[in-house]
């Protein structure tokens, strides 16, 4: 693997940096980390590059794929090629220079974009893995997007809807987000957590094959008719005052009403004859 800060401490002990400005210095680490990839190029792109903290702004064009983990977190990278492939997880957190990503962009792992400027994503982007979104800019998924693992979009507070088709086979993460409805059909594997979001409304027949967290929704007033939870369902801090007939909250799963209307107007015995379909506990 060639790393960032064994180039910086290669460059400090053989090579040369004027004492003239970070620009000055920040060109000759550039020009070092450049000859390094093309020796990466030259070697077949095996393993992975870590450029955290580096002061390159574009690859090379001839690096069309990274055979293992590209690491950029907090660098100046500004742009990646188009059709650009790694396999392994590309890491881009915290690059605040870097707006947009490529078209063809394949990825094998986790594609990380936490706390970047980024707006939208391509619509031909491929991640085999999981999606992180969290604290960025991102306003618009595109349509029919398929994550294969958790897609997680906690603090995206410009994200105010879902696209069409929208599939993740892990969880879903969307707390403090401004988001105020889900698309009918979504599909969700794991979890969806919507804790301290805006959320109003969710769609009739929701299944959600992990927990469902609404903790402190407070627009939400009601559930949906045929929602199903295999999980935890938790209503704590909500404004919801009733439960549909066919609530089904399966295998160990709870049910969380403290802190809501319901608690404070029916026991538990009550309760459960309202949603039969409830098997784990009833926390008022």
């Amino acid at each position: 693997m060639i790393k960032f800060l064994d180039i910086l401490k290669e460059s400090d002990d053989n090579i040369f940096i004027p004492r003239g400005s970070k620009e000055e210095k920040d060109k000759v680490l550039i020009r070092r980390i450049n000859d390094k990839i093309q020796e990466y190029i030259r070697n077949g792109s095996e393993g992975g590059l870590d450029l955290r903290r580096s002061p390159i702004q574009f690859l090379p064009k001839n690096l069309t794929k990274v055979g293992g983990n590209l690491t950029l977190i907090l660098s100046q990278i500004e742009k990646l090629p188009d059709n650009f492939i790694v396999n392994g997880t590309l890491d881009l957190e915290s690059c605040k220079n870097l707006k947009s990503l490529p078209n063809g962009l394949k990825v094998e792992n986790t594609l990380d974009l936490r706390d970047t400027n980024i707006t939208f994503l391509p619509s031909d982007l491929k991640v085999g893995d999981n999606l992180k979104l969290m604290r960025s800019q991102i306003e618009k998924l595109p349509d029919n997007l398929i994550v294969n693992g958790y897609l997680w979009l906690d603090g995206c507070k410009n994200l105010k809807s879902l696209p069409n088709g929208l599939k993740v086979k892990g969880d879903l993460n969307l707390q403090e987000t401004n988001i105020t409805s889900l698309p009918s059909d979504l599909e969700v594997g794991g979890s969806l957590f919507l804790v301290g979001s805006q959320i109003e409304k969710l769609p009739d027949n929701l299944t959600v094959n992990g927990s469902l967290d609404l903790d402190s929704c407070e627009n939400l007033k009601s559930l949906p008719n045929g929602l199903k939870v295999k999980y935890n369902l938790d209503l704590r801090y909500t404004n919801i005052t009733s439960l549909p007939s066919d609530l089904e909250v399966e295998v160990e799963g709870d049910l969380y009403l403290y802190r809501t209307p319901i608690a404070d107007i029916y026991t538990e015995e009550q309760i459960r004859k309202m949603v039969p379909g409830v098997k784990g506990g009833i926390w008022l």
